[in-house]
């Protein structure tokens, strides 16, 4: 078959007045949706019974349909100005749900995301370092630059018997060398500890002489730092308990056991019925009490000698 010059270009022509789709009987395919992904939220824990504004920190977090509480007692919604890198959403914990630790999700066309911790408390939640609060409180921060502290302000009153509760392995955060220091108005060192009973989360317990402004520093003598280092410390005139005594009891019994620790009522106690020879664990009323473990005695065949006061006369 011959072609001439005039076929050729009609022949062209014809192809440019084509639509796309009959030049290109493939159209291209939609690009895959992508699994939302959670770094972290700002802030990292909230109040219950307080309704409170979350950011979500991540990846491909544009076009999120649902977000999933991982207990019937946390209640929200996602809010409407997502962007890739990040979210909002509206959270509230019931107002009896237990100090703790609880799970959020968040979904999209392209599935579900791992889930992220969110750590409720009856405590006001600070982040704000250049706010001076008043208390009790949580203050939230995070040692992002290496060598830098954070440093909190607080208002207090004389005599108070001061807990600063210091946690961040407790929460599975990086920050585990911090090191509390509390310091009055005039910048003078009033207390400092790097970690109690064995654990590298900080206690601090101080009691005020005056009232006055004071300060709280978290600081890691290592320098190390990344978003990954953050913390919380709840401070206040808080009843903590840190210890149980006695450390064994009878077994097949029912026992009182006495509660020691800051800020406890007099004679603060717990009974626990033991069963066979090994360990029972010592139940203490969260909601009465803060604790920083699980406090477990001994189950003994040995009958349990306590000293009792008074205890000086003669045999």
């Amino acid at each position: 078959m011959k072609f001439t010059k005039q076929t050729l270009l009609a022949g062209l022509a014809l192809s440019l007045a084509l639509p796309l789709s009959a030049a290109d009987p493939k159209p291209k395919a939609k690009a895959p949706a992508v699994v939302p992904g959670i770094t972290r939220l700002e802030p990292r824990g909230i109040q219950r019974g307080v309704e409170t504004r979350l950011k979500l920190i991540g990846t491909n977090l544009v076009g999120l349909t649902n977000v999933t509480f991982h207990n019937p007692k946390l209640t929200g919604a996602l809010l409407p100005e997502a962007q890739a890198g990040e979210a909002w959403l509206k959270v509230t914990a019931a107002a009896d749900l237990t100090r703790g630790s609880y799970e959020l999700s968040v979904k999209s066309a392209g599935g579900e995301s791992a889930r992220v911790k969110l750590h409720v408390d009856d405590l006001r939640q600070a982040t704000d370092p250049a706010k001076t609060e008043t208390l009790p409180v949580s203050f939230w921060g995070t040692l992002e630059q290496p060598g830098k502290a954070a440093e909190f302000s607080f208002s207090g009153v004389a005599g108070q018997n001061l807990v600063c509760d210091l946690a961040a392995e407790r929460l599975g955060s990086k920050a585990v060398n911090s090191i509390l220091t509390l310091l009055d108005e005039r910048g003078r060192v009033l207390a400092v500890n790097r970690g109690f009973d064995g654990r590298s989360d900080a206690l601090l317990v101080h009691r005020l002489a005056a009232a006055g402004r004071y300060t709280l520093r978290v600081s890691d003598p290592q320098y190390m730092a990344s978003p990954e280092h953050f913390f919380r410390v709840s401070v206040g005139e808080l009843p903590v308990v840190t210890g149980v005594f006695p450390l064994a009891v009878p077994a097949e019994k029912e026992s009182e056991i006495q509660l020691a620790g800051e800020n406890l009522p007099v004679g603060a106690s717990v009974k626990v019925k033991a069963g066979a020879m090994g360990e029972v664990t010592v139940t203490v009323d969260a909601e009465k009490f803060r604790g920083r473990k699980e406090f477990k005695v001994l189950v003994s065949a040995t009958p349990e000698l306590v000293e009792v006061e008074p205890n000086d006369t003669a045999a």
